[in-house]
Parts: C-alpha cells; sequence; structure tokens
C-alpha cells in the first residue's frame, strides 16, 4: 500500500523520498490508527528507549526514560522533540518504509561552524561532513537540530538549513540573526526562534520559510531571545533567557503561559523541563552526546564509547540541542 501511495504522490510531482514518507505514514494511519515512532532518550538516568508515542510532531523529545514509560509526546522529532526543539523526532509510518528497504534509522549531529555530520549506522560511524569554517566559529554556529515529515532543519546563527536524508542541505533562509530553537507539529508547520523574540515559520512543511520580526515579545523583548522551542499536545511552547513562556497553536499567535518557569523548554518523561534534564538523547535503541569536538554513543545511557572526532575541532557541546534522529536512504 506504501508503494502505490508514493507512485500516486509521485505522479502529483512531489519528490520520491517526500512521496514515500507520506505514503509510509498514510499506510501507517490506516492499518494501527497513526502510531507513533521511537521516542527520544529521558534524563541521564533514563534506562532504555521508550516505546512510540501517537502521531509525530517534531520538537518533542520521547521518554526512553524507563521500560515502563511509554516513549515521548506525541511525536516525530523533535524537540525535539522527537525533536525534535529542541530535537529528533521519527515519522508515523516509518516501519513501513522501513521494512521495504527504503530508508534507514539515522542520526544528525550540528555544531560550531555550520557543521553538520551523518551517521545510518546507529552512532557507530559519522559522515558526510558539512561546514563552512573550521573551528570554533560563532557567526556560524548551528544550535538545534530537528526531523519531521521526512526533513531535517538545522537553525543557528546563520539561519535556516533542510536536508532530506541528512546528507544534502539547503539554505532555506538568511539572515535571521541568531535561532536556538526549532519544532515540528507533525503535520506541515514549522517554527523556530531566536534573537529579540524573531521567529521563522514554514506553514509547507519546510519548503517555504519566512520571518517575523518579535513574534514572540514579552517584556525585555529587545534582548529577550528565545532559548527554547519544542511542540507539545497540540501547541508551540517557546521559553526566553528571562524564563518566559509563551505557547501557539499556529506559530502565529501567541500567549503567555505565567505558571511556567523554564530558560530552555524542552519536554521528555511525560513532563516540561529543560533541556539538560532531558539528556542523553537517544532512539531505536541507542543514545548519543557531546564532548567538545567529539561524539560519544551508549546503548544503556550509562557506558559511553568515543564514536567521532571533527576533523575540523569544530565543537557540538555549544549547541543547544545537537542531536535530531530520522530517517535516511541506505
Amino acid at each position: 500500500m506504501a508503494v502505490a501511495s508514493a507512485l500516486a504522490i509521485r505522479r502529483a510531482g512531489l519528490p520520491l523520498l517526500m512521496a514515500i514518507a507520506v505514503a509510509a505514514c498514510t499506510g501507517n494511519a490506516e492499518k494501527n490508527g497513526a502510531a507513533g515512532g521511537d521516542g527520544q532518550a529521558g534524563g541521564a538516568s533514563g534506562g532504555d528507549v521508550g516505546r512510540g508515542g501517537g502521531v509525530g510532531s517534531g520538537g518533542v523529545n520521547g521518554d526512553g526514560g524507563t521500560k515502563t514509560t511509554a516513549g515521548g509526546a506525541p511525536g516525530s522529532m523533535g524537540g525535539h522533540p522527537p525533536a525534535s526543539g529542541g530535537a529528533g523526532a521519527v515519522d508515523a509510518g516509518a516501519p513501513d518504509a522501513l521494512a521495504s528497504g527504503v530508508l534507514v534509522p539515522s542520526i544528525v549531529a550540528v555544531g560550531y561552524g555550520g557543521l553538520r555530520v551523518l551517521s545510518k549506522d546507529g552512532g557507530k560511524t559519522w559522515g558526510n561532513r558539512v561546514s563552512v569554517s573550521m573551528g570554533n566559529d560563532e557567526w556560524n554556529l548551528l544550535r538545534a537540530v530537528a526531523y519531521g515529515g521526512g526533513l531535517y532543519v538545522a537553525v543557528g546563527n546563520p539561519g535556516v538549513f533542510t536536508s532530506p536524508d541528512g546528507a544534502t542541505w539547503r539554505k532555506a533562509l538568511a539572515e535571521t540573526g541568531f535561532l536556538q530553537g526549532i519544532a515540528f507539529d507533525g503535520v506541515k508547520t514549522w517554527v523556530g526562534g531566536g534573537v529579540s523574540g524573531r521567529t521563522v515559520i514554514s506553514q509547507d512543511a519546510g519548503q517555504t520559510w519566512r520571518l517575523i520580526e518579535k513574534s514572540v515579545a514579552p517584556p525585555q523583548a529587545d534582548s529577550n531571545h528565545i532559548r527554547g522551542m519544542v511542540f507539545v499536545k497540540g501547541r508551540f511552547y517557546a521559553s526566553t533567557q528571562y524564563n518566559n513562556v509563551v505557547s501557539s497553536a499556529d506559530g502565529l499567535t501567541w500567549r503567555v503561559e505565567r505558571d511556567m518557569n523554564f530558560y530552555q523548554i524542552d519536554y521528555c518523561r511525560d513532563a516540561f523541563r529543560n533541556q539538560p534534564d532531558c539528556r542523553p538523547r537517544g532512539a531505536n535503541g541507542v543514545f548519543v552526546q557531546p564532548k567538545g569536538w567529539s561524539l560519544e554513543r551508549s546503548t544503556d545511557g550509562k557506558t559511553w564509547q568515543h564514536v567521532y572526532s571533527d576533523v575540523g575541532h569544530n565543537d557540538f557541546s555549544a549547541a543547544t540541542n545537537p542531536f535530531a534522529f530520522g530517517f535516511s536512504p541506505p
């Protein structure tokens, strides 16, 4: 059914990879009522990666804290996560594409100098390195990456970058000022945020983007930068450096959440938390974490193995949300 749907969508003019991803989601929803993907890792004490949550939504991290906790808020990365906002999420229906061999689980890591690297073997090896400079170049720091709807999205000081496979990238929006959070609603809307309450938004699944000046403008707006972004239970949530939290159903109209107080908002283990409390990140039985310009891998979130050192000494640790878990062609 997924292949037939993909062919039909391809005839409508969509790229083949997007067609396959959409068809996989459609087929899974027909059979299972919109099953979600594996949740991301919980906090540092988390054990196995959680079981799949509801329909994927970018920017929300899955639980993955214990064997008994269902993974993640409804979501495909995010922030999400899962998430992906923060961090990476997984697409609903992806098991169909995985079973057919069209896609494999993948991980993207980002950092200084516009650095992006890709793993397609559960974090054991990393390649497809892309960067614009060597060393800790603040001007080109990518601060967050997420996955959803068949697309990786990385944001930071140089703007918005998108990739359908984690290997080939397109600069989708430039001159945004720094961006530090990115989240996906699981349908077609991406929202990112950064300097002075600015937001960027895509309402067509990441194909086109626009910048909105001071969209999120709580007190001290000129210096109140957005430091985190997640999508949870039908709403985008953005947090600022003054610990304000605002939310929006569409990424355009925002309200202040007066009972919430976070600097870098995230969601894991069935609750809103600050991003450091949702680490390490994980999916598909694998956890990864940054260590300066190196990356480490674990299968239990406790015992770690060095797996990658960046040739340009570009640091991963400065990114708020340096990992996204998604899918790529083999």
